[in-house]
């Protein structure tokens, strides 16, 4: 970051907001897992006593692409079955096969036992917890996992290798563990009874950015940056890691880093946009928009946001805007059209609406139009649901293939090279000259909006519309007055304005003489 002396001048103003915005993202206190991870049995990680995390690592980050090698969570009840009990009565009977059935479900014999198990697997993977309560534990990870991907497109649910151990004061006696790697995991099984299945999800190994800050602002600590992956797969790759942060932080007593691996929900959506305002903090600080938004006000807002008054209103659209001019692949009325056309200028604007008025319609016509003048754009949303209703939509007008959908759940490597070799190899397609038709859709839209315009247009002597004239004697019409005055006009083309309202206020007196 480039530093300015001069605290007052706007630029070093929008530095201070830029970071301001930035703090506002990142959660560093201490109720985020990603700073104070909870080993509590019933409610915090996952912790696994066999095998040992470097043996994880290799079985799941190392061995394989990302879901080529699974761990399962065995039934201890299935390793070391629990003792049977006997009785003679058959009441007692069937209450003690309850109570059995229960305590097989809870049933946590010593770990040695469970190693020792003639059905014990290599991929089995050991905690301290008992059947029952690992099994609701992990359905609960599970749900999270799934409606994180399904509404945000994110990752919720890491194993999380290496934690550091560390105090927030010297004279402190409360332990804070913070997780180092964090490696983004999936769950499956067979059916809603068979033991759990761990895998790797294809995405990135993850940084603890928010532990990073922490130590940055309060300790002014900065720990060694997290290898890439393909380093991180080399062997000991990853103990050396270990040992670079123990260095690091050996100066701070009683801190040390511990080898662990547990499984957990960690929620980190905002990093990323964190690290792209610290990582482009200079461009920020040079756009205009930033700047107008930072609160700076030296350019007229209508410069840097776009002059809405450029934009003609939903009567003088068709006279500003030609028939093909603007490339809208679904129906949409004059107040949608008038969006489009200030987007295609560049005007920045809130499209608001309530549900079912057409704002993902507008959206996908926004984006058609921008790809028509080959532009390219970024739709962001913070429900993956409003993402799919946009891609469905185009996806049906034959659009789908502009796309690539860079969502968490869609970015690893082997999805984007297919998307892309795909779209390479889409043969390039050729259509007829469309402007005969659009000059015979100019002609016809020019001929309806000229016979409108005569409609609504004032006729003289009297100064009212064919339209509110027809809309007149339809009311009296339907009033049953119509006729009913015996008054008659020998040239009603010469009848004037002023004449015909002091005859209409005759008229509306009326009732009141009907009976004189």
């Amino acid at each position: 970051m480039q530093r300015v002396d001069d605290q007052s001048s706007p630029s070093a103003k929008l530095l201070s907001q830029v970071e301001s915005w930035r703090s506002r993202l990142l959660d560093i206190g201490n109720r985020n897992p990603l700073i104070n991870t909870s080993f509590n049995q019933s409610r915090g990680v996952v912790e696994f006593v066999h095998p040992t995390p470097e043996v994880v690592w290799r079985k799941l980050i190392t061995a394989g692409e990302a879901g080529s090698r699974v761990l399962r969570f065995p039934w201890k009840r299935d390793l070391v079955p629990p003792p049977e009990k006997t009785t003679t009565g058959d009441v007692e009977q069937l209450e003690l096969e309850i109570e059995t059935d229960k305590e097989a479900k809870d049933w946590s014999p010593p770990i040695a036992e469970c190693l020792a198990s003639s059905k014990f697997r290599a991929d089995d993977l050991l905690t301290t917890i008992g059947d029952r309560v690992l099994d609701r534990r992990l359905r609960t990870l599970d749900g999270y996992a799934k409606l994180s991907v399904s509404e945000q497109g994110i990752h919720c649910l890491f194993l999380a290798f290496g934690f550091i151990k560390w105090f927030e004061s010297a004279d402190s006696s409360k332990e804070i563990r913070s997780p180092l790697i964090l490696v983004p995991a999936t769950f499956s099984r067979e059916t809603s009874d068979s033991p759990w299945e761990l895998q790797e999800a294809e995405d990135d190994v993850v940084d603890n950015l928010c532990l990073r800050q922490r130590l940055k602002q309060d300790f002014g600590l900065e720990l060694p940056p997290l290898p890439e992956l393909d380093q991180l797969e080399e062997d000991g790759a990853r103990l050396a890691y270990l040992a670079e942060v123990s260095k690091a932080i050996s100066k701070n007593e009683r801190w040390e880093v511990e080898d662990r691996c547990c499984l957990g929900r960690f929620a980190f959506p905002k990093i990323a946009m964190w690290q792209d305002l610290g990582d482009h903090i200079e461009s920020i600080a040079s756009s205009s928009i930033c700047q107008s938004i930072g609160g700076q006000v030296a350019d007229d807002p209508q410069v840097v946001f776009g002059d809405p008054s450029s934009v003609p209103n939903a009567t003088q659209l068709d006279d500003h805007v030609g028939p093909g001019e603007i490339k809208a692949i679904l129906d949409c009325d004059s107040s949608q059209l008038e969006a489009i056309v200030a987007a295609r200028k560049g005007i920045s604007f809130v499209l608001d609406g309530p549900p079912g008025t057409g704002k993902s319609q507008t959206i996908a016509n926004i984006i058609a139009d921008a790809l028509s003048v080959g532009k390219r754009v970024l739709f962001v949303s913070e429900k993956v649901a409003a993402l799919e209703v946009v891609k469905r939509r185009l996806d049906d007008c034959g659009l789908g293939d502009f796309c690539l959908e860079c969502h968490s759940s869609k970015t690893h490597r082997k999805a984007v090279l297919e998307e892309l070799k795909w779209c390479l190899e889409i043969p390039v397609e050729t259509y007829p000259d469309p402007n005969p038709k659009l000059n015979e859709l100019r002609k016809q839209r020019q001929s309806l909006n000229d016979y409108v315009r005569v409609l609504h247009q004032p006729q003289q002597p009297i100064g009212l519309s064919m339209y509110e004239l027809h809309g007149n004697i339809a009311r009296l019409t339907r009033t049953e007055m119509l006729g009913r005055s015996r008054i008659e006009f020998s040239e009603p083309e010469s009848v004037s304005r002023s004449d015909l309202d002091s005859w209409i206020q005759l008229l509306r007196l009326a009732p009141e003489h009907q009976n004189v």
